[in-house]
């Protein structure tokens, strides 16, 4: 859909639609990219494409599959997965009489705070090492296919804020939506806080049209308003910055983690529920 959507832009636009119809459909649905990204708009799409494979462009797709491979396999759904439900080898999150998912669904009212910040942290790292592996396995058969497909995350858990957060994380939508929703949005209303809301919409619309990904969004949204409204760190010694690095690291993660809780239960209620319990742990704990 956004690879239609994409094209249609540039035909409204006027941009150059300069391929035959049997390249449209080959860009339609080219295995590589099909299935989870990342997404590739149609001019650098076939600007990217190798001429002749080398022996380098196999040994690289081969490389990456066998690494996205790993990462889905053993670290998402051997330790990951289980560590959030508690079963087999990875049973860090079996908190007291049930598994951390089943006591979160079946008590939200009765976890503490700690509890689901442990549960959303994990929840998130297993989002990223899930999405990511499946991002390798797509770029390097892309590469065995003869498409260079670009990169799809720049270790986004290291980001200092939410809006760098969104420069690495999941970048092909991200940067789509940013050029196709916020900068137009942006130039008509010369408002900046409004586009920000539209275009995480336009992010969360294209995982689900459930009201879990509309404040999902406005979760994320707000956060990006207010980094645009807080002042730059200027003046500070170069020591402080770096100082300061992990504990914004640190918050933009837990930021980040904690919308994901209303994303990962289908009961929406639930996933309100620990939001709010899980924000009112945490400003309690900063005003003890």
């Amino acid at each position: 859909m956004i690879r239609l959507i994409d094209i249609q832009l540039r035909w409204f636009r006027g941009q150059s639609l300069d391929f035959t119809y049997g390249q449209y459909l080959f860009y339609m649905f080219f295995p590589g990219t099909l299935l989870a990204g990342p997404i590739e708009g149609v001019q650098n799409f076939f600007d990217k494409r190798l001429p002749r494979l080398e022996l380098n462009d196999y040994a690289y797709g081969v490389g990456r599959v066998s690494i996205g491979v790993f990462k889905k396999l053993i670290l998402a759904d051997t330790l990951l997965y289980q560590a959030i439900h508690g079963v087999g080898v990875a049973r860090l999150l079996h908190f007291n009489n049930g598994t951390s998912v089943n006591r979160l669904i079946l008590d939200p009212s009765g976890v503490s705070g700690g509890e689901i910040l442990v549960f959303s942290l994990t929840g998130l790292l297993f989002a990223y090492v899930d999405f990511s592996a499946y991002s390798d396995i797509a770029i390097g058969v892309s590469r065995l296919l003869g498409h260079r497909v670009r990169e799809n995350f720049n270790f986004p858990l290291l980001a200092r804020n939410i809006r760098e957060f969104w420069q690495r994380w999941h970048m092909s939508l991200s940067e789509w939506s940013f050029r196709n929703a916020y900068f137009p949005l942006l130039i008509k209303t010369r408002n900046s806080y409004i586009p920000l809301y539209v275009t995480m919409m336009v992010i969360g619309l294209w995982h689900a049209p459930t009201l879990s990904w509309f404040s999902w969004a406005v979760h994320h949204a707000t956060g990006l308003t207010v980094v645009a409204m807080l002042p730059r760190l200027r003046g500070i010694p170069r020591w402080a910055a770096i100082v300061l690095t992990p504990v914004r690291i640190a918050m933009t993660v837990v930021f980040v983690s904690v919308g994901f809780l209303f994303v990962y239960f289908n009961d929406y209620t639930i996933g309100l529920q620990l939001y709010a319990r899980v924000w009112l742990w945490l400003f309690t704990l900063g005003a003890s």
